[in-house]
């Protein structure tokens, strides 16, 4: 049974404990010990361990997500913790309990996958979405999904690039779906996902696995990664014709002005609000990465960093507390909230605060309730009602549709299908839902966490809640308004997601709510 974790570690401590390889760097600087760093991890974070004046044979042995015995002691090193190795990393088979090794931060391949082909979904623009079918599909996809976003300043591990992206991604949407509140016609979302989806694909050719980690190829070394995926890019915008030379000129700008400064590597500067978006998510994804890696690692309450001017970066307590209890907090006098039969009384396993506290806000769509007059005429499409739908403890929902809306089809995927719901409780309003209104669902039957989905129970009993699933695969499905308690779900396969909430219509043509 696993005893120590990467979290955990502190200075002087004596290892002997199972860890998975997440990467490795070979370091001979001239007249000096050549060293082998390799980072080590589990669930609960990474860790440096340090072989000094390794061996060819053990040099050899280290290979990426592979189960190893690591035995050494937790030394100080310019003021983060590392694991000095006092005997060679010895492989073994894989542990009985592989979620003990998967590292929250670190999304598994498969949700990362699912969660990039919904941001293409979400693309209305026929020949963005087709761009970036194309784009990521095949070969391509698979070097896509397994390089890391850099070298080693951040996300630096398989997968990394792909969850770079989506953060990115995540970022600037969020951003996009914000504005809506003050500035609404102005920002291109279909834009700013390609963008932000799109921006680094160019570290797919920048670097490789080699003996000594990653490390850069010769395009890499030559060119750069900005350079290389404004060129994959351009060569595929050469052979779309539904995508107009403004469109193109903007995409392609927004890739080489992603770094934002000319002495940061950056060819031209953002030169309008959909690239300086993408930009400044793109800095932030990364120097998030780097700023809660350092709080990880530290040793002391300040740590300097080169990537932040070397500035002593304030790590204090954070870094030291247990798993779990800086990710949530009680909810003291929360109303419980009955869940579907059978139930238990167990406490909810700890959530990351994150998905209950800052939803993103969700895209208004306009809907007409008469015939179209020339202020207000827009393509529609007609979509069911079927009534109303809790937003408090889950109960029956009609399964009739009781009538129609039609919908401003902007927005809409054609290829999707829609349904409408109305809000019935005050559990959501973190999210901007209030009762009566009307929220506009795509259906699926599956879910991601973070997403806002209507879900029903055995008893066909149904409520709308943020879904989340836990590393260990536990479900819950948790309000935005701290005056109600999360909903555990004990046998998820009892769970059906009929459909994820994409927006909030609104009258468009006076009449109406």
């Amino acid at each position: 049974m696993k005893r120590q974790f990467a979290k955990g570690l502190q200075v002087n401590d004596e290892v002997d404990d199972v860890f998975v390889v997440a990467g490795f760097t070979l370091h001979e600087p001239p007249g000096k010990k050549r060293r082998l760093e390799i980072l080590l991890q589990d669930h609960t974070g990474q860790c440096t361990a340090v072989r000094w004046d390794p061996s060819l044979s053990e040099h050899v042995d280290v290979r990426h997500f592979t189960y190893v015995y690591a035995r050494g002691r937790v030394a100080e090193f310019n003021g983060s913790r590392q694991l000095h190795l006092t005997d060679w990393l010895r492989p073994c088979a894989k542990p009985a309990d592989e979620s003990l090794y998967h590292w929250a931060r670190c999304e598994p391949a498969a949700q990362l996958s699912a969660r990039l082909d919904d941001y293409i979904r979400q693309v209305t623009h026929p020949g963005l979405r087709a761009l970036l079918t194309k784009t990521f599909s095949g070969a391509f996809r698979e070097k896509f999904a397994l390089s890391p976003a850099a070298k080693s300043a951040h996300h630096a591990f398989s997968h990394g690039l792909m969850q770079h992206s989506l953060e990115v991604t995540d970022l600037a949407v969020s951003i996009v779906d914000g504005a809506v509140r003050w500035r609404t016609s102005d920002l291109s979302r279909d834009l700013i996902i390609a963008g932000a989806l799109l921006h680094d694909i160019g570290k797919v050719y920048e670097l490789e696995q080699g003996g000594d980690g990653y490390q850069y190829t010769r395009q890499g070394h030559l060119m750069g990664h900005t350079m290389l995926g404004y060129r994959k890019v351009a060569a595929l915008l050469g052979r779309m014709d539904n995508i107009s030379e403004e469109m193109s000129d903007a995409l392609q700008h927004i890739i080489l002005s992603h770094h934002g400064r000319l002495d940061y590597g950056a060819p031209v500067t953002p030169r309008f609000p959909e690239a300086l978006i993408v930009h400044m998510a793109d800095d932030l994804s990364a120097k998030l990465y780097m700023m809660w890696e350092t709080q990880q690692n530290a040793s002391s309450d300040f740590v300097k960093n080169f990537f932040f001017d070397n500035a002593q970066l304030y790590t204090g307590s954070r870094g030291h507390i247990p798993p779990g209890i800086a990710e949530t907090a009680p909810l003291p006098n929360a109303p419980s909230e009955p869940a579907a039969a059978p139930m238990s009384p167990m406490i909810p396993a700890p959530l990351p605060a994150r998905e209950i506290a800052e939803p993103a806000r969700l895209p208004v769509f306009q809907f007409r309730t008469g015939p179209a007059t020339a202020e207000h005429r827009f393509e529609t499409r007609r979509i069911q009602m079927y009534g109303d739908i809790a937003a408090g403890p889950p109960r029956e929902t009609g399964e009739e549709p009781t009538e129609y809306y039609d919908i401003d089809a902007a927005g809409l995927n054609p290829s999707d299908s829609y349904f409408l719901l109305t809000i019935d409780g005050e559990s959501m309003s973190g999210d901007g839902l209030r009762p009566g209104d009307l929220i506009l669902l795509r259906r699926q039957e599956s879910a991601q966490s973070g997403d806002l989905v209507a879900a029903w129970f055995a008893d066909d009993r149904a409520t709308v809640k943020r879904f989340h699933r836990s590393p260990g695969g536990e479900v819950t499905l948790l309000p935005s308004n701290p005056d109600f308690a999360p909903i555990p779900v004990p046998d998820p396969s009892a769970l059906q997601i009929h459909g994820k909430v994409v927006g909030i219509a609104r009258s468009g043509d006076g009449i109406g709510a």
